[in-house]
Formats: C-alpha cells, structure tokens, sequence
C-alpha cells in the first residue's frame, strides 16, 4: 500500500466480511502513510465455492471495490470441476451480472487462459469475452498485452458507427421519433444508450493512453 499503487488483487476473497477487514487493514495503512483515504482499489477475486455463494454481497462490501473476477483455475479446483470453458460459462455469466448489478467491472476473460500457445485462439477467445461483458483483464504472460489492450478497446469501426447512431438519434428526437433505422436495423433506446457507452469507454481509454504516452515523455 503506497501512492503509487493505485490498486490490489485480492486473491481468495471467501465474504463481504473478508473484504470488510482488507479494507480496514488498509485504511489503517493509507493513515498511517499520509496517503489520502480510499486510495487503494480492490479487484475482487472469487475463486472458491463459499465466495461464489456471496458473489452478491461482496463487491458491495466496500466502496474500494471496483472489479470483480473469478479464478477460473482455482474456482474450477475448489469445485472439483474441469477448468474448460463450457464448465466455467455459467459461473462466469454469473459473475459478469453480479457485477455489474453491484455497479463494478466484470474483469477477466469468459474461457480459461492457462493455454496461451495459440496467439489466434487468445484473441478469438478475448473478443468473445468483450461481447459476454467482460471490461478488462490482467496477463500472465507479455505476448498477452497488446492483444489484451487491442480487443478492450473499441475499434475504429464501432465507434464510427457509435457516432452514427448517435448522430441520427439526434435527429430523430427532434422530429419526435423514438426510434429509426440505420441500414435496415430498427435503432431505440437500448441501442443509442449502447453506442453512447461504447463511446465513452473509447474517449476514456483513448485519454488514459494519451496521459502515459506524456508521462512516458517526461
């Protein structure tokens, strides 16, 4: 815990009182550092069958909690289930929603990541988790990052798209209509609120790339 560590993965979590204690554990620390309070954000990481059964509670334990994970390895053993993606579907999907009812990142991949060899398969399997819902990831391993960076970031394509809808919808509010089509596709709320998403999480990231790309520059 130092101001330069913005956030923690918090392996094992079993309770939203396991998380309750790391965050007194850590406010304690931050005093104790002159750091301000509620520095330190927690990933919580829920691996075993006990913290599956209070995967509502716990990223409601504590504001410091912002994403939410499942081990798919250890998971799978604490289960005694095989750690293949059609086992872990289901408590992965689970996890995605808790989440983000809980209104924190589902953070991870959709399959599991102990088999990297095949770069091709990595990113399919990574541009699938981005369409289960899935915001971000952490690597195991350096041929992982930029594909990783590259599949969570919103493409040149949808965001020109994004902005279409958004455009249009515009248009269409001031003739009073709720929704139109684009290319034969009926766009309404849903769709304009997602294109409005979309967008937001590209200008995010696009200014968190351009604020390193500074800091990298001295």
């Amino acid at each position: 815990v130092c101001p330069d560590v913005d956030g923690i993965a918090c392996t094992k979590i079993d309770s939203a009182s396991h998380v309750r204690l790391l965050d007194e554990l850590v406010t304690a620390l931050e005093e104790k550092r002159g750091m301000k309070p509620g520095h330190t954000r927690f990933i919580a990481m829920i691996e075993t069958p006990e913290a599956f059964s209070c995967i509502e509670e716990i990223p409601r334990a504590s504001p410091r909690v912002v994403a939410m994970s499942i081990g798919g390895e250890d998971f799978a053993l604490n289960c005694n289930m095989q750690p293949d993606d059609e086992v872990l579907l289901h408590p992965k999907q689970h996890m995605i929603i808790a989440a983000r009812a809980a209104g924190v990142m589902p953070f991870g991949f959709i399959a599991t990541v102990a088999d990297f060899g095949d770069w091709e398969r990595f990113r399919a399997m990574v541009r699938r988790s981005r369409r289960f819902g899935f915001d971000g990831a952490s690597c195991i391993h350096p041929g992982q990052v930029k594909i990783v960076n590259e599949e969570y970031t919103p493409g040149e394509e949808e965001v020109a798209y994004a902005r279409k809808v958004i455009a249009m919808n515009e248009e269409a509010a001031k003739s009073g209509r709720g929704s139109f089509q684009i290319e034969g596709k009926m766009i309404d709320v849903p769709v304009v609120v997602r294109a409005e998403n979309l967008v937001k999480r590209y200008e995010a990231i696009k200014r968190r790339e351009a604020r390193m790309l500074a800091a990298m520059k001295g």
